[in-house]
């Protein structure tokens, strides 16, 4: 996890019965946290590894509305699976439950630990690395390659298609089993049976309620915490879908489990209908490339607006740049942004990223981009922000696994490390396969997600001028004070349908 400097800082995350608690931290300009209940999300990578799947008798769930989920089960104590519309994984339609891991451990597996609860409950006070040994037996048991969900597939998964506050709109949920937007937040004592509740358009269960659910990314290089997903029992209503945190991951939690994805390669795609849609991935632009793929399409809303690109196959466009000084500087003279002008450091304004903006005055922005132009703006949340930034791949960087250069003419060149000893003009690097420059270096960038003390802290996604190589990492993301402003961080913007 990225300090609000760079350097390294002493943390600690406790678990204790069915809540995480919490352990918060003040580390030089800024004040960075963890969290062990369910909060603003850190990310780290996991690259997962592709496989060669041969699903047969691949039904089409009656409970996957609208979105064509194909379902299929790799043996009769597996998860049952639900392969997502346009991509190229599968996601366990249920949170794994305590009959499941039982057969892990009745065949010898999961180390032998076994956790007391019903069969048809999601299983608990398993932590992080329990997970990785019922995965491993599940793999080896069913000949492919399951793993957890990185956050940002399982924000994918939970959204399903659907870019409002929740999968099923804009409506808090209730404790009603039968309304579409039935979940279990504060609903009883304590967790209930796998699918108590109605689906979500993928055909997926409880990704909103029940248990809280580990993912596989990570923060900084030794993986010390593991990202967790969803909302538990025993949390109140999230304001937004994209509720995360961070635990040890050899914590245990009465309130946390798990569900699995696996990876569908280009074989079983093959062998599967022709009309099943293709994985939403754009090719990479040709070396010294400085325009998108044709198969992203591009536009500005007006003059003075952020230039957007529609993220193939997804709910929503991403500013092809973080927002610059000219654009911040069009909202101040048309009264906006609450008239604040910060400082360039004497670097420049124009097309340099505006930076000494904490997360309130990117929110003021936003409030101006959608009046001036009808459109619906607003941050991106950490998941949608590192989706953007991998462009479709699964490694380090979208580039690949090479470290930054500091190299302009190079597919991995970056602005970081203090190569240049300040912000560069956006743009400056190559851009992703997206069409989208800075993902890596230039400024950190506040992203929509936060605690659920209060919103408290806000997450910072990527790295910036002064960041190392690893702070680069697609997923790589920290935490800080909403009202904060500092010379490397910044914002891009989103636009929803």
């Amino acid at each position: 996890m990225q300090g609000e400097k760079t350097g390294s800082s002493s943390r600690r995350l406790l678990i204790g019965g069915g809540i995480a608690a919490i352990a918060l931290m003040a580390i030089g300009l800024g004040v960075w946290s963890f969290f062990a209940s369910p909060s603003a999300r850190q990310a780290q990578d996991a690259t997962p590894t592709q496989v060669q799947s041969q699903v047969q008798e691949h039904a089409l769930d009656a409970n996957a509305q609208g979105q064509g989920a194909q379902t299929f089960r790799d043996c009769s104590d597996c998860p049952e699976m639900a392969r997502i519309p346009g991509q190229n994984f599968a996601v366990g339609r249920h949170e794994v439950t305590f009959a499941q891991w039982g057969a892990c451990v009745a065949a010898g597996g999961c180390n032998g630990y076994r956790p007391v609860g019903e069969d048809n409950l999601p299983v608990v006070h398993v932590a992080w690395d329990d997970v990785q040994a019922y995965i491993q037996w599940l793999s080896q048991r069913t000949g492919h390659r399951y793993r957890l969900p990185t956050a940002a597939e399982w924000e994918i998964a939970a959204r399903a298609g659907s870019a409002a506050n929740y999968s099923w709109g804009d409506e808090e949920p209730v404790c009603d089993r039968s309304a579409p937007n039935g979940a279990n937040f504060y609903c009883g004592d304590g967790a209930l049976p796998v699918g108590s509740f109605q689906p979500n358009a993928f055909g997926l269960y409880d990704m909103q309620g029940n248990v809280s659910e580990w993912v596989e990314d990570c923060s900084e290089s030794n993986c010390w915490t593991r990202g967790v997903r969803g909302g538990g029992f025993y949390d109140p209503p999230p304001r937004h879908l994209p509720q995360a945190g961070n635990l040890d991951p050899q914590g245990r939690s009465g309130g946390l489990g798990f569900r699995v994805v696996m990876v569908v390669g280009a074989d079983a795609r093959s062998e599967e209908s022709a009309t099943e849609p293709e994985q939403a991935t754009a090719p990479a632009p040709a070396a010294g490339s400085r325009q998108a793929p044709a198969q992203v399409q591009n536009f500005p809303e007006c003059r003075e607006c952020p230039e957007m690109v529609r993220i193939p196959g997804q709910w929503l466009a991403v500013a092809r740049t973080e927002v610059t000084f000219a654009q911040w500087d069009a909202c101040v003279a048309a009264g906006g942004c609450n008239g604040y002008e910060p400082s360039d450091e004497g670097w420049g304004r124009g097309n340099r990223p505006v930076i000494n903006v904490n997360w309130d005055d990117a929110q003021a922005y936003v409030q101006w981009l959608s009046q001036r132009t009808g459109q619906r703006y607003r941050l991106p949340t950490a998941a949608e922000w590192q989706w953007a930034a991998r462009a479709g791949t699964t490694t380090h960087y979208s580039w690949g696994d090479e470290d930054p250069v500091c190299d302009r003419s190079v597919r991995n060149g970056a602005n970081f490390d203090r190569c240049n000893n300040r912000t560069l003009p956006v743009g400056s690097f190559q851009p992703n396969a997206f069409g989208l420059f800075d993902m890596h270096g230039n400024v950190r960038e506040w992203v929509e997600d936060c605690s659920v003390d209060g919103c408290r802290y806000r997450v910072r996604a990527g790295g910036s001028w002064i960041d190392d190589a690893f702070s680069q990492r697609s997923s790589n993301s920290g935490m800080g004070s909403p009202g904060a402003r500092f010379d490397f961080g910044g914002f891009r913007v989103v636009r929803t349908d």
